[in-house]
């Protein structure tokens, strides 16, 4: 509720005023009978809106105003006067958020200027409040942003951005400075595992970290949890002690969380400081040697230079299963079947497939289906037994199987997608048919159905065979007909009654009908 001031030095005016305020506004209403008694409210509280009257005995009105300005800079003024000077209104705009009104004005004149006020205060407030929801949803963006960066880099070598929007978004990394990097990977390495223990994990890490003098920035990148470290002076580790700070660092991590949670962590790095554009190479180096020792935990510091083991099969990672999980809600079934052969593919010439299976492929397509029977309200018993209980399958019966699952998927989509347009269309005829005689049409239909005009058009089209706008002017001759035949009512009026708003029209839609004018149509009907 706004809170409103109304200053005048003739009490009979304040109390006239306010009566009128109540009863045509929701306001928190105060009165003053003079400039001083008006500033020691305003010192007590803030106010949106002061109506103040400018001739005052003491301190004027508009010495009033200069002074709100100094205290309330946002609040709206409106000047009453009884006299037209030119000096007044000269002097009012200077000011911005400042109306001026001459009291022989109706109190309806005054009501639109409060209203107009109490308008800019509304759209201000939701300005307000979309700058504080952006500026929460920019918090929430920045870990995934420190994410998408370092994962951008690590496995695509894509550059890191500037300084300064590395700054904005937390990344606590100097971009020209060479970096030390430690990767992990949880026994289970899903990305969606990931996410939910990488919490925890870099609480437990950054706190040992912050003991030292490094810069240090943990993220995650799709089956993996990484840190960046750099040294922030000499003290930190020169070259022969640097492999004694990482094993200090982050050596116990691995037992602490298999204590606490019953959770593997594995660990690799290489105890080298790189330039960024090697960081690709060591980070592709690192997981592989962690893709070898899957489900241990511990620490593995590789020498300098070591070559990695050969690499494993490739599985699904964080980015091919968000595109995967897009063309999903979208209905793109081809790219989706695609993207999805092309990421598991290479198991189809595995002969059991409980055997030989990556678990973060299998967490990624589960995570997958799951998630898409849940959001089109599938029944356990539609569950694919691929993804109920593996079996002994070849890989390609596997892969099959999979596939076939999703297809299955994307025609429960497709009807349920047919039932609601179906479902929309039915809505919108029965409300026609209940509010044809009020002022509808395409674009007020659209808005009570939180449509677009051109959507909802094509929809009832396509599921009824009528254009909509037609089928609103059929039912109001319909009922006009009705009026011509059953009453003795002006033309007009049956018009009017039917919904038609312009007389002229409704003559010439329903000889376009009907073939008769209204008066023929009654006369054969008689």
């Amino acid at each position: 509720m706004y809170r409103m001031l109304v200053v005048d030095d003739e009490p009979l005016i304040v109390n006239s005023l306010c009566s009128s305020i109540e009863q045509n506004f929701d306001v928190e209403l105060y009165r003053a009978n003079s400039a001083f008694n008006a500033m020691t409210l305003l010192q007590k509280m803030r106010f949106d809106v002061v109506i103040t009257d400018i001739s005052m005995p003491v301190m004027n009105g508009l010495e009033l105003l200069k002074w709100i300005r100094g205290v309330w800079p946002q609040c709206y003024v409106l000047l009453l006067t009884a006299y037209d000077k030119f000096d007044y209104a000269y002097e009012s705009m200077k000011y911005d958020r400042v109306q001026y009104i001459l009291k022989v004005e109706s109190y309806a004149v005054i009501h639109q200027s409060i209203q107009n006020i109490l308008d800019k205060l509304d759209d201000e407030k939701k300005q307000e409040q979309a700058f504080i929801q952006l500026g929460s949803y920019m918090e929430q963006m920045k870990p995934l942003m420190k994410a998408d960066m370092a994962s951008r880099l690590l496995r695509f070598g894509v550059p890191l951005p500037g300084q300064d929007l590395l700054d904005s978004v937390g990344f606590d990394i100097r971009r020209e400075e060479e970096t030390c990097i430690v990767v992990g990977m949880p026994g289970d390495n899903s990305p969606l595992y990931v996410s939910t223990v990488f919490s925890e994990v870099a609480a437990l890490s950054m706190n040992r970290l912050s003991r030292r003098d490094l810069r240090a920035e943990c993220v995650p990148v799709g089956s993996y949890i990484v840190w960046f470290l750099q040294r922030c002076s000499a003290e930190a580790g020169d070259e022969a002690t640097w492999t004694a700070v990482l094993c200090d660092a982050f050596e116990e991590l691995p037992d602490v969380l298999e204590e606490k949670n019953d959770m593997r962590l594995m660990l690799a790095t290489d105890a080298c400081m790189h330039p960024a554009d090697d960081l690709k190479n060591i980070f592709t180096r690192l997981t592989t040697v962690l893709e070898q020792e899957r489900n241990e935990s511990g620490m593995r510091i590789l020498p300098p230079g070591e070559d990695p083991p050969a690499a494993v099969a490739p599985g699904l990672d964080m980015d091919q299963v968000m595109l995967l999980w897009e063309a999903l809600k979208t209905g793109e079934q081809e790219d989706f079947r695609r993207m999805l052969s092309e990421g598991i593919r290479h198991l189809a010439v595995v002969t059991d497939i409980t055997q030989t299976l990556p678990s973060a492929t299998i967490s990624a397509v589960t995570f997958l289906y799951m998630s898409a029977a849940g959001l089109y309200g599938l029944s356990d018993k539609n569950v694919s037994p691929e993804i109920r209980g593996l079996g002994h399958l070849s890989g390609q019966q596997w892969i099959t199987g999979i596939l076939n699952a999703f297809d299955r998927i994307f025609e429960e989509k497709q009807q349920l997608r047919q039932s609601g347009d179906a479902g929309i269309a039915e809505a919108v005829r029965v409300y026609v048919a209940e509010h044809f005689t009020e002022d509808i049409h395409l674009t007020t239909l659209a808005e009570h159905f939180h449509y677009s005009p051109s959507y909802l058009s094509r929809l009832y089209k396509k599921m009824t065979g009528d254009n909509l706008t037609g089928a609103i002017n059929n039912q109001r001759i319909v009922h006009a007909r009705s009026l011509l035949e059953h009453t003795a009512l002006p033309v007009g009026e049956v018009a009017r009654q039917s919904g038609f708003y312009s007389t002229k029209y409704f003559l010439q839609l329903f000889k376009k009908k009907t073939g008769m004018t209204p008066s023929q149509y009654r006369k054969n009907t008689d």
